[in-house]
Formats: C-alpha cells, sequence, structure tokens
C-alpha cells in the first residue's frame, strides 16, 4: 500500500522527533553529570575553606534508612529516634563528635619554714588524673619561688541530632554519653529548604519528546 503524503509527513516528523528527543536525553544527561561535578567541586572547597578559617568541617555520609537505623538502637540514640516517630517528627541528621580542649598553667606555691629535722624536698614531685573527662599532670617545682605546674587535656563525647517536627519546626537534641557533662543550646535558627531546578529538568524534557515522536509514527 502506497503511503499518502499526509502519512508520510507525520511519519517523517515522528522521526525527527524521536532523533531530537535522543539528542535531548543525551545533552540532558551530559548537563546533569556536569552539573553534578561542579556541585562536588564546590562543595570540596567549601570544606577546604571552612576548615582554614578554623570550622570542623566534614560532608555527610548520605543514607536512606538511618532513622530505621537509629529506631532499631538499645540506648538513647534509638529511644530518641522512636519518640521522633512517634511525634511524627522527621529525622533529618545524627552527628557524633567530640570536643577537645588542651591547656597549661602554674600557681606560686605557699612554702612553710624548715627546721633541721624536716627531710629535704625532692627536685619535683608528679602527679596524675584520668577520669575519662580530664587528663592532667601536676607537678610540684620546689624552691625560693615554687610553683605548681598543670597540664591538662579535657576531652567530651557529643551526641547531636536535628529533626523537622509535625507542625514544620526545626528540631535540635543534643546529649553526652557522659552522665557528668551538662549541655546548653545558646542559639538555634533552621532556615526551610528553598525548591530550585531539578538537574533532571532536560532528561524530562527529552522523554516527553520521544513519546511525541512514537505516537505521531504511530
Amino acid at each position: 500500500m502506497r503511503m499518502t503524503n499526509r502519512g508520510a509527513v507525520a511519519a517523517t516528523g515522528g522521526i525527527l522527533l524521536v532523533i531530537l528527543a535522543g539528542v535531548a536525553l543525551t545533552q540532558g544527561r551530559r548537563a546533569a553529570a556536569a552539573e553534578r561535578r561542579v556541585a562536588q567541586l564546590s562543595t570540596e572547597a567549601l570544606l577546604q575553606r571552612t576548615a582554614a578559617a578554623g570550622w570542623q568541617a566534614q560532608a555527610a555520609v548520605m543514607e536512606k534508612d538511618v532513622e530505621k537505623q537509629l529506631r532499631k538502637r538499645d540506648d538513647e540514640i534509638g529511644e530518641l529516634a522512636r519518640e521522633l516517630r512517634v511525634a511524627n517528627a522527621r529525622l533529618q541528621a545524627r552527628v557524633s563528635a567530640t570536643a577537645t580542649a588542651t591547656g597549661h598553667g602554674s600557681a606560686p606555691a605557699r612554702t612553710f619554714p624548715r627546721n633541721d629535722s624536716t627531710p629535704a624536698p625532692p627536685d619535683s614531685v608528679t602527679g596524675r588524673v584520668r577520669d575519662g573527662l580530664i587528663d592532667a599532670r601536676l607537678t610540684y617545682l620546689p624552691g625560693p619561688a615554687a610553683v605548681f605546674r598543670l597540664v591538662y587535656q579535657v576531652q567530651v563525647p557529643l551526641e547531636i541530632v536535628t529533626a523537622t517536627a509535625a507542625d514544620g519546626r526545626g528540631l535540635a537534641f543534643a546529649r553526652s554519653p557522659d552522665p557528668r557533662v551538662r549541655l546548653a543550646f545558646d542559639t538555634l535558627q533552621f532556615q526551610s529548604a528553598a525548591g530550585g531546578q531539578r538537574p533532571w529538568r532536560w532528561l524530562l524534557a527529552g522523554a516527553v519528546l520521544g513519546v511525541a515522536g512514537w505516537e505521531s509514527i504511530r
């Protein structure tokens, strides 16, 4: 059967649309890959700049089932994750960190008069304290200007969880596994996420063109 002019035009148009759809899909994939690469380089540069400015900077490990994993834990974090689920709050992030402070100092030691029966003091006396949070070394240096010298390091483990409440408010929870540590929030600010262009917009356009081309051929 000979194809009519109208059918030939429709078939030709359909073929062209399919070709255009293929080109659009290819360009869309390339554009999406380029955008991902630019975004990755921008993030790496941000981490380097903020680390140089004194921030502890680290990219998060993106996982889909973090909340489910935390709910299975038999500890305070697991209990918090279950409470969030009961309250219809959506967990955003969990951070485990350690705050470390080091330093040293000295103070004059009070001396008392010695008599002939008092033994001479040693050149120095050093004591050390370790209790899980504090690692300190205290040294006594005798002499005309006797001093106590302290060198210390304090390490405080921290757990931080952020979430979005059912009413849309941002939530933050912080605690230390060490019961001797008490935390207090000074400032808590959340910024709502802004919508933007999607990287798959060209893929969607190509798919629409492909469907239109196929329907024209049919």
